[in-house]
């Protein structure tokens, strides 16, 4: 979410009151990263406050894994302004491998071999160790680093504590219930190690196949089973389900002959459309004498498709790209929105009360001037009408409803005079007209939130980041907004129009009938919503509560929770 000027100091305000809070200082560092506060001095703000906390703290493996982050995610954005401004050729290219500037790249080589030694089974470390000697073309050392990775028996790019501290700091801006509206969902989490993994898997790929080609393949064939050695540790035991997909990837690379089906967008999930590409490697190993190595790699493809299969039915059947299956941010924002809804028919009515009436009372003081308000009336309506399909925007829809409903009960009104005779004309209309009212108005109101309830959901801001709609220009138009302001002043206008209109067939004023009919309803119906409100008001916190759960708790095992609540749904 975009956050305000005042919510940045208030975070860095909190970040600074807790120096030696190591999480909360990763948090912030991490949130610094998806939206830098000092957009001007953000990257000399952000190393130094994180070499400043290394010092505090050398021996919190996570700080130096974090360290790698923020130097990746700014190679990525000086990679894309360069690319943009300069060479168009990279960004068609993302899989391939470029240089580091020495001076960062002496830094990164600084934090990894620190990492390495306080976290000796963790693959993260030689895995982007590898990286490193491979991008600034340090064959050897890129080698060996990828050969300790066999060594190793666990992924952890820690970046749980990331968004642990993340969460922690906004909970003590924010509060618990608005940390959830603040911070960024899991569907924005970045992963920079990533792309960084991927690139070097190729280029160590196509190492391996130049070997091949000149006849050094205990050379290819150690390239090979280093990449599927590192991609077997990222897909069983990396906890984001990102990580692990990246595992599989890694596999089928590794597995692969001269050509391979991962350059492309294409999911490959099945032995159809792997064995195209990877057949010919596998007999490569099997002439060469290497039958248990061919048999251990098409274990691992066999493992790795069926991974795959299972992360590409989590990613359709979750309602939002990148929300892992299981967390109810759709019913939650239903709930929310159906809430804020509520209040909006309860402001509705009252406005209605008060426009009336003061229709009402303007008329009964200068009745000559019916059809001059009738037709002021039917010219603002076709203004705002034209405007709005000119610069459609809420404001222009709303003002065409309004309009629209007044100059159909003023003109009704006007008409009756000309039907009917003053003497038949009532000054009282039955209850019965007022039940009608409520019954429509109700029904139209409760059809329209139970049937479009997915189409509510999709209003709450949050839903519309994740959903992407506010990320490019306008994305609605004249009958969309004239819907969303339907749903939220729907009780209202059903009982002015059904009002009037009863009231023209019973020989009754409409524009009067109506203002009697809302008067009469308007203590009752504001009573009942009030009372609606709360109850959904009580059900969107308990229903937020279980939605921060399980967003925590998805992600202390992203993967494990995406394969679970895929498995059971």
């Amino acid at each position: 979410m975009h956050l305000s000027a005042s919510d940045d100091a208030r975070l860095e305000w909190v970040a600074n009151a807790e120096p030696s809070d190591v999480l909360v200082q990763m948090g912030f560092i991490a949130a610094s990263l998806d939206h830098p506060f000092s957009p001007t001095n953000f990257p000399g703000n952000t190393l130094a406050r994180l070499v400043g906390l290394i010092q505090k703290h050398p021996n919190v493996a996570g700080l130096y894994a974090l360290l790698v982050r923020v130097a990746l995610q700014q190679e990525s954005s000086e990679g894309i302004t360069a690319d943009v401004s300069l060479d168009p050729v990279p960004a068609s290219r993302p899989n391939t491998l470029f240089s580091i500037a020495p001076q960062r790249a002496a830094i990164l080589d600084i934090a990894l071999r620190r990492g390495e030694q306080l976290e000796p089974k963790n693959a993260f470390w030689p895995a982007m160790r590898a990286w490193l000697y491979f991008s600034n073309r340090e064959e050897q050392r890129g080698e060996k680093a990828l050969e300790r990775i066999a060594s190793t028996s666990q992924w952890d790019s820690h970046l749980y504590e990331q968004v642990l501290g993340e969460w922690r700091l906004y909970a003590q801006v924010f509060g618990d219930q608005g940390a959830l509206q603040k911070i960024e969902p899991l569907t924005l989490l970045s992963f920079p190690h990533l792309q960084a993994l991927r690139a070097m898997a190729f280029y160590v790929h196509d190492r391996a196949e130049q070997d091949i080609a000149e006849g050094h393949l205990p050379q290819a064939f150690r390239l090979h089973l280093g990449l599927a050695h590192l991609g077997t540790i990222l897909r069983d035991t990396a906890p984001w389900a990102y990580e692990a997909l990246l595992g599989t990837d890694l596999v089928l690379i590794a597995s692969t002959g001269d050509g391979t089906p991962l350059q492309g967008e294409g999911m490959v999930n099945s032995l159809a459309t792997w064995e195209p590409y990877g057949r010919r490697y596998l007999t490569l190993l099997r002439r060469s004498g290497e039958e248990t190595q061919a048999l251990w790699l098409e274990h691992e493809i066999v493992k790795s498709l069926k991974l795959r299969r299972t992360l590409g039915l989590a990613r359709a059947a979750t309602p939002y790209d990148g929300v892992p299956p299981g967390v109810p941010l759709k019913a939650l924002f239903s709930d929310w929105m159906l809430g804020v809804l509520t209040l909006q028919q309860m402001l509705g009515l009252l406005g209605s009360f008060c426009i009336l009436g003061c229709a009402v009372l303007l008329i009964k003081r200068f009745p000559q001037t019916q059809l001059l308000v009738c037709l002021a009336l039917a010219v603002l309506f076709i203004g705002l009408l034209y405007l709005f399909s000119l610069l459609p925007s809420m404001g222009c829809a709303l003002g065409v409803l309004i309009s629209g409903v007044l100059l159909w009960l003023v003109g009704l009104s006007w008409l009756s005079n000309r039907l009917f005779d003053q003497e038949e004309q009532r000054r009282e209309l039955s209850w019965k007209t007022g039940v009608l009212c409520v019954v429509l108005a109700t029904g139209v109101t409760a059809a329209l939130w139970g049937g479009l309830q997915a189409q509510i959901g999709q209003m709450h801001p949050l839903a519309r980041v994740l959903s992407g709609l506010d990320s490019v220009g306008p994305h609605e138009d004249q009958a969309q907004m004239l819907v969303r302001w339907f749903f939220g002043l729907s009780f209202a206008l059903v009982v002015c129009l059904v009002g009037g209109t009863g009231s023209l067939l019973l020989k009754h004023r409409p524009l009067e009938g109506a203002f009697q009919v809302v008067r009469s309803l308007l203590w009752p119906a504001l009573a009942f919503m009030a009372v609606v409100y709360l109850c959904l008001l009580q059900v969107t916190i308990r229903q937020d509560a279980r939605t921060a759960a399980a967003i925590q708790e998805a992600a202390i095992n992203d993967r494990e929770w995406v394969l679970t609540h895929t498995l059971s749904e």
